[in-house]
């Protein structure tokens, strides 16, 4: 069954799922969810991911939330967005040394954004 929605999911619709299962102890099948989220809600599937890490970083451990979003980092290479997450998750783990990494590589994609509309620095 396919969902056939182009538009993103709202923010808080994406946390209620997520939600849902942690709150419902199903979070063995969240991966199956995602896997889903990935071929029929693909314009959510950034935002899905940084919700997940969110929780897993809550619930489980940052080591655990920084997989999740290794493991989706090179769809989202270009995000400020899922950078700066990354960044933030280094910082959590105490690495400075890869939070700063992740900083500089976040703070690159925004100076090429304005490059790109012909805006100067």
């Amino acid at each position: 069954m396919s969902l056939n929605i182009k538009q993103p999911i709202p923010a808080q619709s994406i946390k209620s799922a997520i939600r849902f299962f942690y709150k419902n102890k199903k979070i063995n099948e969240i991966s199956d969810f995602i896997d889903k989220v990935k071929t029929d809600l693909p314009s959510s599937e950034q935002a899905f991911t940084l919700m997940l890490a969110s929780y897993v970083g809550h619930y489980d451990s940052p080591a655990a939330a920084l997989k999740v979003l290794q493991d989706s980092e090179s769809r989202f290479a270009n995000s400020i967005e899922y950078i700066k997450t990354i960044a933030v998750t280094y910082t959590q783990l105490n690495d400075p040394t890869q939070a700063l990494h992740y900083y500089e590589k976040a703070f690159d994609l925004a100076k090429n954004i304005i490059r790109i509309n012909g805006k100067s620095i």
